[in-house]
């Protein structure tokens, strides 16, 4: 019972005397660089900072990257929650004194470029945390948990194809001929997608109505969220991001129309991507109301794949990194031990 209490009055001392924030060089968001044959993983770099009232003599520092999913039940969705990753570091694995004031510890963590990009849709949520676990010579602990945002355009297929324009053609028989013109199928929140229709009707037939939905759809593994899904039984998800209708134009000329929908910045909406735990897809539904001569009315349904991807981090960093000649163990900055300065790169 002393023991408990005493590690209770530690505890409040702790919260009361010394905290800790972590800080990321690339700010609260992480875009995972291109992928090259050379290298299977990137890093992140950042400092875990320490302001402390009283002098503290430290045992131990962890950090700890943690990628936790969490699907939600709803339809065939089961709510289900499993860890994509837990990597961690071990930045002071001996005793090191930390003065009254502020004291920096640099660090640099490998993570695999596969890791799928953050997302917080109705139906799936995908976060992703860094925690601080220090731990202190009396056995005391502090724990400090930061929430980041990750960008991964690697995991979207075709994505070079869906940079470039795109012109499709079919036909509904005995309706209508149709043409879709789109400058790109690749965009990112905040953006509009702008496309053309040419329609061709055939004689008696006339147009009521376009409708313009951009879709995502969310495929999941119904079992286990760690398997591949690749070749497997999918279960889907369907939600509408955007839409936009057309009502039927006085002059029954017209067979041409120009569309412009925004994506919504903020919104359940998720990246495109495929990866081993699940897929993302978006595509834009095209919904032609049409009436025959026959006053026969029909719903036509267009489908055109596009792609969601995330905007790249462009932040610089701005502020002057330590001089590493001049480190040492009782350093106001210490980078791991005197190993090598890490690389920073975006």
């Amino acid at each position: 019972m002393f023991k408990d209490l005493k590690q209770i009055v530690n505890l409040i001392t702790i919260n009361n005397d010394i905290k800790a924030r972590i800080s990321l060089l690339s700010g609260d968001t992480i875009t995972v660089p291109d992928i090259s044959e050379e290298f299977d993983k990137f890093s992140i770099q950042g400092n875990l900072i320490i302001d402390s009232l009283t002098p503290k003599r430290i045992k131990s520092i962890t950090i700890q990257f943690n990628g936790n999913l969490h699907n939600t039940k709803d339809g065939s969705f089961e709510n289900q929650k499993s860890s994509i990753i837990d990597n961690q570091l071990r930045l002071v694995s001996e005793p090191v004194d930390v003065s009254v004031g502020c004291s920096v510890f640099g660090f640099e963590l490998a993570l695999p470029n596969t890791l799928p990009s953050s997302i917080n849709s109705k139906t799936l949520k995908l976060k992703y945390t860094l925690t601080a676990h220090i731990e202190f010579i009396d056995y005391s602990k502090l724990t400090k948990k930061h929430a980041l945002t990750l960008n991964n355009n690697n995991l979207l297929p075709n994505r070079q194809l869906r940079e470039l324009s795109y012109i499709n053609n079919g036909k509904f028989p005995n309706l209508v001929d149709w043409e879709v013109e789109f400058p790109t199928r690749l965009y990112s929140p905040g953006d509009a997608i702008n496309f053309r229709i040419s329609l061709n009707f055939y004689l008696g037939v006339i147009i009521n109505f376009i409708q313009v939905e951009l879709v995502q759809i969310i495929k999941l593994h119904p079992r286990n969220l760690q398997r591949s899904l690749y070749g497997e039984n999918l279960i889907y998800n369907t939600q509408t991001i955007a839409h936009t209708n057309l009502n039927a134009p006085k002059d029954s000329s017209v067979d041409k129309f120009g569309f412009n929908l925004p994506i919504p910045v903020k919104s359940m909406l998720a990246q495109t991507m495929k990866t081993e735990w699940f897929e993302v897809e978006h595509k834009i539904l095209i919904r032609l109301g049409i009436q025959n001569y026959c006053n026969s009315a029909k719903v036509c349904n267009l489908w055109v794949p596009v792609g969601i991807a995330g905007k790249s981090n462009e932040r610089a960093v701005k502020f002057e990194l330590p001089k590493y000649s001049n480190l040492s163990n009782n350093s106001r900055f210490l980078w791991g031990r005197r190993e090598l300065p890490p690389i920073y790169s975006n």
